[in-house]
């Protein structure tokens, strides 16, 4: 029997599990997880972000690239703005 696992599947599986569930030894655990989630996403972003500066190339290859980079970026900061919508949030 062949298994099939996504992406986010197995990036769940080796991470574990990040929503807090009430239970502090438990939830101390799941902040290590988010903050390694966090990590992942940084580099992840700033892929797209190195990807997204060939836009200017004359290949459409390259260029296609480029954009599909930069509208998933700028997807992601539209989808940001609305999860947290008017919510005041301070970084601490």
């Amino acid at each position: 029997m062949t298994r099939h696992f996504t992406i986010e599947g197995l990036i769940e599986s080796l991470i574990g599990p990040v929503e807090p569930c009430g239970s502090h030894g438990e939830d101390m655990k799941r902040l290590e997880n988010l903050k390694q989630l966090c990590e992942l996403n940084e580099r992840i972003t700033e892929k797209l972000c190195d990807v997204a500066t060939v836009a200017h190339q004359d290949r459409a290859s390259m260029k296609a690239i480029a954009v599909c980079a930069t509208n998933h970026l700028l997807n992601e900061v539209d989808g940001i703005g609305d999860a947290l919508g008017d919510a005041e949030y301070t970084k601490e």
